[in-house]
C-alpha cells in the first residue's frame, strides 16, 4: 500500500523538493566554504555517519534529528513520526530516496533534496516548503 506522506513541517524539510543553485562547497577539517573545486565526495565524508539536530528558523515546527548512516540509509525524525530512506550528496544538495513511513512507500518517487551548508559543527539546510518557499533549518552535526 502506497501512501502520501503529509506530515506538516517534517514534509517541508526531508520531503521538499529544492532548487540546486551556486558554487560547491570545501570541507576543510569541520569548515565547509564555498569554492568551486569541491568534490561531492568531501561534503558526502563530512555528513556521512552523523546526526543533525535541527530546528526551523521560523519556529513553525518541532525539532528534527536526521540521522545519515554511513551505509547511506537515512532516518528522519519529527513530531513523533520517523521517515526512513537512502541519502546521497550532489554537490551542495543532500537528497533522499526510498523514502518510507513505518516501511511504507510514498508514492512520490522524487529524489527529496535540499541545499546543505556546514560551518563547524553547525549545520544549514534550506529546502521548498509546500507553497514554494524556502526553509530554513539549523542546528548541530554531531558524530553518530
Amino acid at each position: 500500500m502506497h501512501i502520501r506522506l503529509v506530515l506538516g513541517g517534517l514534509v517541508t524539510l526531508a520531503l521538499a523538493a529544492c532548487e540546486t543553485t551556486g558554487t560547491p562547497p570545501t570541507v576543510t577539517g569541520t569548515t565547509t566554504t564555498s569554492s568551486p573545486e569541491t568534490s561531492t565526495a568531501s561534503l558526502e565524508q563530512r555528513l556521512s555517519g552523523t546526526v543533525l539536530r535541527l530546528q526551523s528558523t521560523d519556529g513553525d515546527s518541532a525539532p528534527m534529528v536526521m540521522q545519515l548512516n554511513e551505509d547511506g540509509s537515512s532516518a528522519t525524525s519529527m513530531g513523533g513520526f520517523t521517515l526512513t530512506g537512502q541519502w546521497q550528496v550532489e554537490g551542495t544538495t543532500l537528497c533522499q530516496t526510498d523514502i518510507r513511513l513505518a516501511g511504507m512507500p510514498s508514492d512520490d518517487q522524487t529524489p527529496q533534496c535540499v541545499e546543505v551548508s556546514v560551518s563547524g559543527d553547525s549545520v544549514t539546510l534550506v529546502g521548498r516548503s509546500d507553497d514554494g518557499n524556502p526553509e530554513t533549518f539549523r542546528g548541530t552535526i554531531e558524530e553518530l
